[in-house]
């Protein structure tokens, strides 16, 4: 199939005019690789020669003649990349997974992250409220020794006063 879905044509003589530029045929085929990584091939071209494949008719040693020197190679290089193909039906959704994987762990790391400063600024307040709870404490402990000091100074005058004014006809006299 075409790049847009219609027939192509498997001639040998479409063949002989593909390959009429050596140096343009040899960079299309390096960037062969790239448009199957792109998925710009069509997946029925693979199809198609899966079955020459499996018959054996694209065996580099099958066309071993001077007058088709190129065609041993050309076999080579179809069969390679069949098999590149097949691995990459088999590794293309693995690094599709691998990249969401990485996307999930990279949200788990941020979602950590802001976990531990919310644990860390929780663990700064509670610290502060100790610090003042212990302050407020001691501040409570403090007044009530005062206060217990104020009652008994408190008892100590109201029995001072009560003496005194049992005193004072004595005194008044």
């Amino acid at each position: 199939a075409g790049a847009r879905g219609g027939r192509v044509d498997t001639s040998w003589r479409q063949a002989q005019f593909l390959m009429r530029d050596p140096t343009g045929f040899l960079k299309a085929l390096n960037n062969f690789k790239d448009k199957v990584d792109k998925g710009l091939v069509p997946k029925k071209n693979f199809s198609n020669v899966q079955p020459l494949l499996e018959k054996g008719t694209l065996r580099p040693e099958a066309f071993d003649s001077p007058k088709a020197a190129a065609a041993p190679h050309l076999c080579t290089f179809v069969v390679n990349i069949m098999a590149y193909v097949d691995v990459y039906e088999v590794v293309a959704p693995k690094k599709v997974a691998a990249l969401q994987a990485q996307r999930a762990a990279n949200e788990a790391v941020t979602a950590h992250a802001a976990a531990l400063a919310e644990k860390a600024e929780a663990e700064k307040l509670v610290s502060e409220l100790s610090a003042q709870h212990e302050r407020v404490c001691a501040e409570a402990v403090s007044a009530q020794a005062e206060a217990a000091s104020a009652q008994s100074r408190l008892v100590l005058a109201t029995r001072l006063s009560g003496s005194l004014a049992a005193e004072a006809p004595r005194w008044s006299a």
